[in-house]
């Protein structure tokens, strides 16, 4: 089998595209900021992702109709740091649709994630699994993907006041294979 080949930087890409179509100083440096946003956010740089946010932002998270997000500076900065601490920020974000205002930016996009087994031993991932009749396997590494909306409203700095994140149901799931693991995963996750 073919190493999974997951482009880290394609949502810049995308990004960078809609930004050169806009005549907004403002909507061009907002995108600027999610850039920067995202690229911290795989690159595990905390310091430089909480550069990007508002002083108070909120995020919401629905689950079941249930806001799940974090709020407040420390409560995201918790939550990007699990993040990295489970290896769960080696992802392609490929934005199907990027709409923006001097307000807001709302992308629509599927996001693939590749991830170490431990992250599907409980909580959501979990149950994605067990839903499918699966048992996780801590050892493995498995490649998850689904759809996902999210706004993002901005300050007048034009700073990130947080995000309003929507997915469309269960992400698909499957396990993956060593030979499949790409070098750079390999690299950063497993020496």
């Amino acid at each position: 089998m073919e190493a999974i080949n997951l482009d880290l930087e394609l949502f810049a890409k995308s990004a960078r595209a809609k930004a050169a179509t806009l005549e907004s100083a403002r909507q061009r440096r907002m995108i600027d900021v999610y850039i920067e946003h995202t690229a911290a956010e795989v690159g595990g740089d905390i310091d430089r992702l909480m550069a990007t946010m508002s002083p108070d932002p909120r995020f919401h998270i629905w689950s079941d109709g249930i806001d799940i997000g974090p709020k407040g500076r420390d409560g995201i900065r918790d939550m990007y740091l699990h993040m990295f601490a489970t290896q769960s920020n080696y992802f392609e974000i490929d934005i199907r649709r990027l709409v923006i205002d001097d307000h807001c930016m709302v992308k629509e996009y599927v996001q693939t994630t590749l991830l170490p087994g431990t992250n599907f031993m409980n909580g959501p991932r979990g149950e994605m699994l067990r839903a499918r009749g699966e048992t996780a396997d801590p050892a493995a590494h498995y490649l998850t993907q689904g759809r996902v909306l999210i706004l993002i409203p901005f300050d007048a700095e034009c700073r990130m006041k947080g995000e309003d994140g929507y997915t469309g149901g269960r992400s698909t799931v499957r396990k993956v294979s060593e030979e499949e693991l790409p070098e750079a995963y390999c690299a950063r996750f497993l020496t």
